[in-house]
């Protein structure tokens, strides 16, 4: 998912002392994307409920077994879906 506050170029114009400039974007750390979990951050409870009604797993063994397939995934550069 593109960065919504630089639009995607990982950049944001500055203005210091009467200088235009630009610095990387404090949202996407120049990036230029979100990550899954810098998404995840932004979603309303709605949302995130929403995402959490699509995951579903059978017991606690299996949350285990795929912990660090998940924290992977969170830092995954985001694609829009829900």
């Amino acid at each position: 998912m593109k960065c919504p506050k630089c639009g995607g170029t990982g950049e944001m114009q500055i203005c210091e002392m009467g200088f235009i400039g630009k610095d990387e974007c404090d949202k996407c750390h120049g990036k230029g994307y979100l990550t899954n979990d810098e998404w995840r951050k932004t979603c309303s409870a709605e949302e995130f409920a929403e995402f959490l009604c699509n995951v579903g797993f059978e017991n606690e063994t299996i949350v285990r077994k795929f912990r660090s397939e998940w924290v992977k995934w969170l830092k995954e550069k985001h694609d829009g879906s829900v």
